[in-house]
């Protein structure tokens, strides 16, 4: 239940609400999480009024704020067209039109897309207070345990970098058994995400070494939670990452 609203005109503001320790307080963007919240009392902290919503181009990358919804990024002549094709997957138009990017690191799962993506492109989370800049792989593994008081206000990301996504559901429309999503630089790296049944999407492979690419999976498959066949997954993980490698 949500007992308190409110929509702060300043970064430091927000942060002092989401410092409180009573009642418990949470940042909102687009809400497709929060609309369906039925937990303990909490108060929401509204974004709309920081400026959080711009994408631009900065330092050879990518700047994203994070009250910027996934069709909005989706639509802008900034973002790479191999970083668009994944966010299609991410969800359908109504919810992109929602969801925000950072609600989406927030809550989204090992069948991300989206997530997948960011982690695939070593992706910077950039938070206040101090604008201190952290990687998403590093976010991620404290996400559950995250500090009171920070608030995501936007994401770095890498622009001349090759990305592509591949996944295996029961149908197209359905949500991944398996996927896999690389990323490669043009100086040889590689980093190689698998996706499936697990917290958030798993980091297999971050090397210039194709020949660990199978042993890499096989490794990363072992963290999924999954209830599917092991040998299949692991198969057409394989598979996958052999194509996605492979298509230059």
């Amino acid at each position: 239940m949500i007992v308190e609203y409110h929509r702060p005109e300043t970064l430091q503001s927000a942060v002092e609400l989401l410092s409180r320790k009573n009642p418990h307080t949470v940042p909102l963007g687009g809400g497709t999480h929060l609309s369906h919240y039925r937990g303990d009392p909490i108060a929401v902290v509204d974004l709309r009024r920081l400026d959080l919503g711009k994408i631009e181009r900065a330092d050879g990358g990518l700047r994203i704020g994070s009250t910027v919804t996934l069709q909005t990024l989706m639509d802008s002549d900034e973002t790479p067209a191999m970083f668009k094709e994944v966010l299609r997957f991410e969800a359908n138009y109504n919810l992109r039109q929602s969801a925000t990017i950072a609600g989406t690191v927030v809550t989204g799962d090992g069948q991300s897309a989206f997530l997948s993506a960011l982690l695939a492109l070593d992706a910077r989370v950039v938070l206040q207070p101090g604008g201190q800049k952290e990687g998403v792989s590093d976010w991620l593994a404290h996400r559950a345990t995250r500090n009171e008081g920070v608030l995501i206000t936007g994401f770095e990301v890498p622009y001349d970098v090759v990305v592509k996504y591949d996944f295996v559901g029961r149908s197209p429309q359905d949500l991944p058994i398996v996927s896999v999503c690389v990323a490669e630089w043009a100086d040889g790296r590689m980093r190689v995400i698998l996706g499936g049944e697990a917290v958030y999407p798993i980091l297999a492979m971050d090397s210039k070494d194709m020949g660990v690419v199978e042993l890499s999976i096989k490794i990363a498959c072992s963290q999924l939670l999954t209830s599917q066949n092991s040998d299949y997954i692991l198969e057409t993980g394989k598979t996958l990452a052999r194509r996605l490698l492979a298509n230059n």
